[in-house]
Formats: C-alpha cells, sequence, structure tokens
C-alpha cells in the first residue's frame, strides 16, 4: 500500500512540473534568423577617412532587438563582430542607450588590428578586442526628421546612428558612425574624426 502511494505522490509531481512548463518560451531565443553570404571587407578612404564596410551573415530578431553578425573577407581571413541594436525607444530627438558591440574572437581581435593599423598606423598584431561594449547613441534618421526638419539621404534603406563612446575623464571621448544598409546588408563603420582615432581604439580594447 505504501508503494502504492509513493508512486502516486512522484507521478503528481512530475505531472505538476510538466504542467507548469507548458506555453513557456525562451524569450531570449531568435524569434527569426536570416542568413547572408560572407562577403570581401570594404575600404573607403576616398575622402580622407578610413570606412570599413562588412558583410552581414546573420540577423536574428530577438526579444530586445536585432543582433546582427557581420563577418568579411581579409586577406583570405575572416574579419568582423557582432553589433546589437535594441528596440527600446529613443527620446524624441532620436538619443538612446544600447548599442552593443560585441567581439566573435579572432575575427574581433583581426578587426581591431585592420582599425589601429588604419588609424595610427601601428602593427601591433597583439591587441584583442574587448568582449563587448555597450554605449549610447542618436538615431540620426530619426535626429535629421525631428531636429533638422527633413530626411536623410538613403534614410529609407540605410540605418544610421552615432555611437558616443565616454570613459571617467574629460579626454576619454570618442565617437563613430555605425550604419546598417539593409539593402546591401552591410555594416559600415565610418569615422566622425581623426582626433577620436586613438581613444577609440583603447576603448574597442580589452
Amino acid at each position: 500500500m505504501k508503494g502504492h502511494i509513493a508512486l502516486f505522490v512522484i507521478c503528481f509531481i512530475w505531472s505538476c512540473k510538466n504542467h507548469d512548463n507548458v506555453g513557456r518560451t525562451n524569450h531570449n531565443a531568435p524569434a527569426m534568423i536570416e542568413k547572408y553570404s560572407i562577403l570581401p571587407l570594404e575600404i573607403d578612404s576616398s575622402e580622407g577617412w578610413f570606412d570599413v564596410s562588412l558583410s552581414v551573415v546573420e540577423i536574428s530578431e530577438i526579444k530586445n532587438g536585432t543582433l546582427m553578425n557581420a563577418i568579411s573577407l581579409q586577406g583570405g581571413q575572416e574579419i568582423g563582430l557582432e553589433v546589437f541594436i535594441p528596440n527600446t525607444p529613443t527620446d524624441e530627438k532620436g538619443f538612446g542607450n544600447g548599442i552593443m558591440l560585441k567581439s566573435t574572437g579572432d575575427q574581433s581581435d583581426r578587426l581591431l588590428q585592420l582599425l589601429s593599423k588604419l588609424y595610427l598606423n601601428n602593427s601591433e598584431n597583439k591587441i584583442q578586442f574587448r568582449d563587448s561594449i555597450v554605449v549610447p547613441y542618436v538615431d540620426l534618421n530619426k535626429f535629421s526628421e525631428k531636429v533638422a526638419g527633413g530626411s536623410l539621404q538613403d534614410s529609407s534603406t540605410v540605418k544610421k546612428y552615432k555611437l558616443f563612446f565616454e570613459g571617467q575623464k574629460e579626454d576619454e571621448y570618442s565617437e563613430i558612425y555605425l550604419n546598417f544598409n539593409v539593402a546591401d546588408k552591410r555594416i559600415e563603420l565610418n569615422e566622425k574624426d581623426e582626433e577620436y582615432r586613438p581613444i577609440l581604439i583603447k576603448f574597442l580594447s580589452k
């Protein structure tokens, strides 16, 4: 008799736990994943800046934003990073917080080493991309519309952001443009000003 009671209790507990899990979903799991081909890295220095363009090979729509894996080929090696753009509302002028640049390992180390070479003429190949960094930003498409009173050129196909890197000291400050070309599936890291180069490398390094 005791054996039957014990068996009943075990079955009841298992049933309750199983019932509790019904209908539960992992909200951090991607709701949709799109994959694309890896393409060569593009560097544009025609205007005196070094603008780097990476192909987006994967886009994951998750609960709180969009995660993009931007990887390209450079000299026969993969180079790139992950970019997370939150879907939380910005203020009325387009300012927000939470864009994240995340390392993918050796690919991101090579990207940082390339930027260091382009920006600082530094061939140091031991610097490493930090695990991740979350920064404030301004949505330039929204800023242009709400503040400047007009739309940016190609605003329907390119999402444009300016990222702000701020440290504890007054001189620890840098900016860079981050564009997502929706049509071409590319992430563009475009320079804001030459004076920001060394500080930007510092912020992105471990």
